[in-house]
């Protein structure tokens, strides 16, 4: 769905007025930072099916050379850190988001040679030349900073974002050869080798450099080891239930996506956790999605992992209205699956790189 002008412009209001009113808590070493909901956008979707139009992404400030500052989309999973820009981007793509503007700016220097091209899984992408530029996060400056800035963009113009913090563990990908992304250059200048994600859907979330704020979570953070292999932030789940069934054995690969909306889980995940509620049934508009009573309860969701366990709470399942109910938030994939907003918007996440880690706790209020 294409947004109009007009509601993009008071989308981008309303995130821009947000992103001033909240202040950064900073020292070099650690800092916390606020994060702003916005709609999902094209280059935010993967291929997950007809997710509601009120699916959401996540955007954090940062800085460009000296002064140039732009919400950026938080996406783990992406490597790539790209910007819209005035020199590069397409007249036809430009439409009233914000550019970055390298001509205007003393440390950004071209890549000469250098060259990315990224392709999302429901087929929307970009690509183009690469340059360097000093990048600020908080309280740290990274210097020549590789970043894309493309000339070819495959995707609707009409997004929020400025461009794309990829977070992802694997470096940035480009010919002829890759770099590092941002994180993985800041990581050694923290106090601690991570960074946390307490997004909220009702007021601004957080993301926290180089420490774990205690008062944002309750009970214990539970940690599963990582697999980069992929380049995600790639973990296995052995055991699932619903309050008052037994744990189910089974073995779900997944990652902790911040750039998609969507819960995806197997399809015999997804039918056990349905089948506990009355009146569900599969869309069929969209056989990767389930149509729940708009009235229903839905049961909490456990999944267990060798050293704790990740829980989406019932009250993240409804989505919204569509044909013949509601919307529920876990979706059918036959690959591996993902944790989305249902379980982001409800849970403190810690990501380490250093640890190849990463953790789930409950958030509090």
């Amino acid at each position: 769905m294409k947004w109009s002008t007009v509601k993009y412009a008071y989308a981008v209001a309303i995130l821009n007025g947000w992103a001033t009113s909240a202040s950064p808590l900073m020292s070099r070493g650690r800092f916390s930072l606020p994060t702003f909901k916005g709609p999902k956008n094209d280059l935010a979707a993967r291929s997950i099916g007809s997710t509601p139009s009120s699916a959401t992404t996540n955007f954090l400030n940062i800085t460009l050379g000296d002064h140039q500052t732009f919400l950026m989309e938080i996406d783990t999973g992406s490597s790539a850190l790209w910007l819209f820009t005035t020199t590069n981007t397409p007249a036809n793509e430009t439409n009233g988001h914000p550019l970055y503007n390298p001509d205007d700016s003393s440390t950004y220097a071209n890549a000469d040679g250098y060259h990315f091209d990224i392709e999302y899984a429901d087929g929307t992408g970009l690509s183009g030349p690469v340059g360097t530029e000093d990048v600020t996060i908080g309280g740290i400056t990274v210097q020549s900073q590789y970043i894309g800035v493309p000339d070819d963009v495959r995707t609707d113009p009409n997004v929020l974002q400025a461009g794309c913090l990829g977070m992802a563990p694997n470096p940035f990908t480009m010919t002829p050869g890759d770099q590092k992304t941002w994180h993985q250059n800041a990581e050694p200048m923290l106090d601690e080798p991570l960074w946390t994600v307490d997004f909220r859907s009702d007021r601004p979330g957080s993301m926290d450099f180089g420490y774990i704020d205690s008062s944002k979570y309750t009970g214990e953070i539970s940690y599963v080891p990582c697999d980069f292999s992929s380049g995600a932030w790639s973990f296995n789940i052995t055991q699932w239930n619903v309050p008052g069934d037994s744990l189910i054995g089974g073995l779900l690969n997944m990652i902790a996506d911040t750039g998609t909306p969507a819960t995806t889980l197997p399809v015999g995940v997804t039918d056990y956790y349905y089948s506990n509620i009355d009146g569900s049934s599969r869309d069929p508009s969209d056989d990767t999605a389930y149509i729940i009573p708009c009235d229903s309860s839905p049961p909490d969701l456990t999944l267990g992992f060798d050293g704790g366990s990740v829980t989406i709470p019932g009250s993240q399942i409804n989505q919204g209205t569509v044909d013949g109910g509601c919307r529920g938030a876990l979706y059918i994939t036959t690959s591996g699956g993902n944790l989305g907003s249902a379980m982001f918007d409800s849970n403190f996440v810690v990501y380490s790189q250093t640890n190849a880690r990463i953790g789930f706790a409950p958030k509090s209020n």
